[in-house]
C-alpha cells in the first residue's frame, strides 16, 4: 500500500522520469501487485515441499486485499478514462468529418517540444499492451484544429480531453456562451478564435485557462478593452488581434 501510494502521488508531482510517460505509473503499481502475488506464490511452495505451515491472520489478508484492490481500482479508473477519450476523439473526427483541414493529433505525434508536427513514428508503448489496452490509455490528444468551415463544435467531447494543448476554432461557430466550457481545459497553450463571434464578454471565462501562452481573436468583435482586461488576468498569454 506504500508504494501504490508513493506511485500515486509521484504521477500527480512527475516525481520519476517514468511519471512522464502516460500510463506506466499504474501499470508500475499493478506489477508491483503481481510481484508480491508471486513471492506470496512461492512462500506457499516452499512451505509444502518442507511441510511447514503456510498461515497468516486475518487482519494481514484484509491488508492484503486492500494492498490488491487499490492499483487494480486505479488501473480501472485510468481505462476508463482512455476509453472516454478515445470516444471523444472519433465523436469530433465524425462531427469534423466534413472538413479536409481537420487535424486531430495526439501526444506521440508532436515532437519533443511539443510543436504540433509528427514526432513518433507509433505510441511510446509495446503493441501487446496497447491491443489490450487501447491506444488512448497511453498517449493524450494534444492537438485538435477544426480547419476553416463554419462547424459546430462538439463541445461535449472537447471537454473530456483535459490534457488538449492546442486548439483552432477558427471559422467556427462558437460564440461567448460556448467559451465557458473550454474552462475545464485546463493544460490548453493554444488558442484561435479567429473570425468567431466571440466579444468582451466571452473572454473572462478564458482567465481560468492560467496555462494559455498564445490567444488569436481576428476578425473576432472584441475591443482594445476587453484583451486589456484579459491580459491583466493572463499576463504571460501572448493575445494576437
Amino acid at each position: 500500500m506504500a508504494v501504490t501510494g508513493l506511485l500515486f502521488l509521484s504521477e500527480r508531482w512527475r516525481w520519476f522520469p517514468f511519471n512522464e510517460r502516460k500510463g506506466w505509473t499504474v501499470l508500475a503499481a499493478v506489477a508491483g501487485v503481481g510481484v508480491v502475488l508471486m513471492a506470496m506464490l512461492l512462500w506457499w511452495f516452499v512451505a509444502l515441499v518442507f511441510r511447514s505451515r503456510f498461515q497468516f491472520s486475518v487482519r494481514m489478508l484484509l491488508m492484503l486485499v486492500v494492498a490488491v484492490a487499490l492499483p487494480f481500482s486505479w488501473l480501472a479508473t485510468e481505462v476508463n478514462k482512455a476509453k472516454k477519450q478515445e470516444a471523444a476523439a472519433k465523436g469530433i473526427a465524425k462531427v469534423a468529418a466534413v472538413d479536409p483541414f481537420f487535424i486531430i493529433v495526439y501526444d506521440w505525434q508532436v515532437t519533443a517540444n511539443d510543436y504540433p508536427m509528427l514526432g513518433s513514428p507509433r505510441p511510446r508503448a509495446p503493441e501487446c499492451l496497447r491491443n489490450l489496452l487501447g491506444d488512448d490509455f497511453f498517449a493524450d490528444v494534444f492537438v485538435v484544429d477544426f480547419g476553416h468551415e463554419h462547424l459546430d463544435v462538439p463541445w461535449g467531447p472537447i471537454k473530456c480531453l483535459g490534457q488538449l494543448r492546442y486548439l483552432n476554432l477558427g471559422w467556427t461557430s462558437t460564440n461567448d456562451t460556448d467559451l465557458e466550457q473550454l474552462t475545464e481545459l485546463k493544460q490548453l497553450q493554444w488558442l484561435s478564435l479567429d473570425l468567431t463571434g466571440v466579444t468582451d464578454a466571452g473572454l473572462a471565462h478564458l482567465g481560468r485557462l492560467t496555462q494559455l501562452q498564445e490567444l488569436r481573436l481576428d476578425l473576432t468583435r472584441v475591443t482594445d478593452e476587453g484583451v486589456e482586461k484579459l491580459q491583466q488576468t493572463l499576463p504571460n498569454c501572448k493575445i494576437k488581434r
